[in-house]
């Protein structure tokens, strides 16, 4: 029988999906970009200043933002008073926020079937 995994592995799970697409987010500029001509080695993501190239944008935003709803959901879990008049139920509702966050991965090979939303 399997152990079930612990918050800290879902958490671990979706930051490294997080960091992952905002890496593959330099996968999609434009043939004409600047970022793309420069043929400079390594990630691109620092050129984007002087990208104009929406995809790469777009992805890099969006990472960011879940990131953000990321830290938010580990704070209210780590955080737990119980004189806290939202105790016992916020740190139950990050945690389900933060199963949602991780199910765009479902097909990833490190998923989970606990983490589903339930």
């Amino acid at each position: 029988m399997q152990a079930k995994p612990s918050t800290d592995e879902l958490i671990a799970f979706v930051g490294a999906r997080l960091a992952e697409t905002a890496v593959q987010a330099e996968l999609f500029h434009e043939l004409a970009c600047t970022a793309v001509a420069s043929g400079e080695p390594g990630p691109r993501t620092a050129v984007l200043e002087g990208c104009a190239c929406p995809v790469p944008r777009e992805i890099l935003d969006r990472a960011l933002a879940l990131r953000s709803e990321l830290d938010d959901c580990e704070r209210r879990i780590r955080c737990q008073d119980p004189r806290d008049p939202k105790w016992p139920l916020d740190p139950v509702f990050a945690e389900q926020t933060l199963r949602v966050l991780a199910l765009p991965f479902e097909l990833h090979h490190q998923w989970q079937d606990a983490w589903l939303p339930g």
